[in-house]
């Protein structure tokens, strides 16, 4: 039997399914099975069929409605949908298609919570997820590996008992695959840093384990109208086919917050894309195909005043690598302790100076790559410009989604136009200011700064709750500090903190190290 994109009333009855679009309706969680460490089903009944026979008819027919073809190339990550199946099923089987006679045996499930509140990533640390069509087992190997990798990477349960993101992906997998393991992994309150890791320890543990793959559970626009929806979803999924994450995070700050009636965001699950594109990317993935693109206006059951966005994609490497992970991971490493040749640093000075100048003269960036191995690298930076030896301007990041190069690029035009202590640099100055880039290395906290910060090598970065601050490690020396001095201006004056939060515990403090080159240096 196969189920058209459009389903009758009739059969939503017989199926006795409480319909959900997102995550507003959640159904009973099931008691029955095991107890002990499988987690039962939270939302059989509500987001698919509990009764088993027509939960696999439907996912079948759905199946047999998807046209896909053949991939061309190792699939190595899915983004699908988590909606009520009579919303998201028709979209989410374009993505489970390629999986079926695939040979997979161990799944990275990935999203975002969206009942639970905990911090950094909460990695399942049970045995197994049991849906109506049986029992699912985790690879605890493979969890308690990637827990370890990180402090923020731990295991919540109340973050997983309800959560319906990651459930309603399993039965289509028990369906397309024969034996598998799941790592089901959600995303709490995450920034940057924690997301960049994610994506590379999963690109590591997809390195490590044969026949695997990596499900990414979300959702697309929330609550406007369809033709918004349709629109903003295009320029979505347009982003995620770039491979490019900074682009992604764009559409969200473009439309949010703005005029677009009812939107509330363009992805549920944006930290879990990002992660998953970080780690395609890692992993040498070339090439990104929209499969599918649907929206609950799309069902007999939808409102085209308020609908929800669908998205299927599928990330494949179609070149041969002999080890993408290592390689990439290896020369970031390299560059991060052996510095930077002479030669790159010329060049990303040069770089810098050309985004500079057609910045301040209202030119678009260049956008032509960068060929240079050492230049690559996700790394952080900060520029610096100097006008007559007096600062001009400086902004930087800590971590990178993009090669340095290009990360380079965005300070330079950030410093000459952005940073709100100064007015923008005007072209008349541009003879006079000398730029100076600050190559970052990973941060790495610490328990006792005044032990652990050694003055001229650590630049420092103090975080407590939303308040922030930095100081790279030439400001100690230029400004003849002290240690306490160091860590007591950067709180009071960079954070906003009282001068000595720095030595309460609940402050966090960060060390990194900067390999600093200027112009007119050689």
């Amino acid at each position: 039997m196969k189920y058209s994109r459009k389903i009758s009333p009739l059969i939503i009855l017989l199926l006795l399914i409480p319909i959900s679009a997102c995550s507003e309706s959640e159904g009973p969680a099931l008691k029955e099975g095991p107890g002990g460490n499988i987690r039962p089903p939270a939302v059989a009944g509500g987001f698919y069929p509990a009764n088993p026979s027509r939960l696999r008819e439907m996912i079948r027919g759905f199946l047999d409605e998807a046209d896909v073809e053949e991939p061309g190339g190792e699939v190595l990550a899915l983004i699908v949908p988590h909606a009520g199946y009579v919303y998201s099923g028709p979209t989410a089987a374009f993505s489970f298609k390629l999986l079926k006679d695939s040979g997979v045996k161990t799944v990275f499930l990935i999203g975002c919570s969206h009942k639970a509140y905990f911090p950094g990533v909460s990695v399942f640390g049970d045995d197994g997820y049991r849906t109506p069509l049986g029992v699912v087992p985790v690879d605890k190997k493979l969890a308690n590996w990637i827990r370890e990798q990180d402090k923020n990477f731990n295991y919540f349960p109340q973050g997983h008992s309800q959560e319906h993101s990651l459930e309603v992906e399993l039965p289509f997998l028990q369906e397309v695959l024969k034996e598998f393991r799941i790592v089901p992994i959600l995303i709490g309150q995450a920034d940057d840093r924690v997301i960049d890791k994610l994506g590379k320890v999963l690109a590591e543990a997809m390195e490590k384990t044969p026949e695997a793959i990596i499900v990414c559970s979300t959702d697309m626009t929330h609550y406007p109208p369809d033709g918004d929806s349709r629109r903003i979803d295009r320029e979505t999924l347009e982003a995620i086919r770039s491979m490019d994450r900074e682009k992604v995070v764009a559409v969200r700050e473009k439309y949010i917050p703005g005029k677009v009636s009812n939107l509330v965001c363009t992805l549920c699950g944006e930290k879990a894309v990002l992660a998953t594109m970080e780690a395609a990317e890692i992993l040498g993935v070339d090439r990104v195909e929209i499969l599918n693109h649907s929206n609950s206006a799309d069902s007999s059951y939808g409102d085209k005043n308020r609908v929800v966005g669908y998205g299927a994609v599928a990330f494949i490497r179609t070149s041969e690598s002999k080890n993408p992970v290592k390689e990439k991971i290896m020369n970031e490493e390299k560059i991060v302790d052996e510095g930077l040749s002479e030669a790159s640093r010329q060049r990303l000075l040069e770089i810098a100076r050309q985004a500079l100048t057609d910045a301040v003269n209202g030119r678009p960036l260049p956008d032509e790559p960068v060929d240079d191995p050492e230049l690559q690298g996700h790394q952080g930076a900060f520029v610096t410009l100097n006008e007559r030896g007096q600062l001009r301007g400086c902004i930087g990041q800590f971590t990178a989604n993009r090669p340095l190069y290009q990360v380079v690029r965005g300070m330079a035009l950030a410093a000459s136009l952005r940073d709100t202590r100064f007015r923008p640099v005007q072209p008349g100055e541009l003879d006079d200011i000398k730029i100076e880039i600050s190559v970052l290395s990973p941060m790495r906290r610490i328990s006792d700064p005044m032990k652990e910060v050694e003055l001229g090598k650590h630049g420092i970065y103090i975080k407590r709750g939303w308040r922030t601050g930095t100081y790279l490690p030439q400001v100690a020396t230029e400004h003849h500090m002290s240690k306490e001095e160091f860590l007591s201006s950067c709180a009071a004056h960079k954070a906003g903190l009282p001068p000595d939060a720095w030595k309460d515990p609940e402050t966090e403090v960060y060390v990194y190290t900067a390999e600093v080159f200027g112009e007119g240096e050689r």
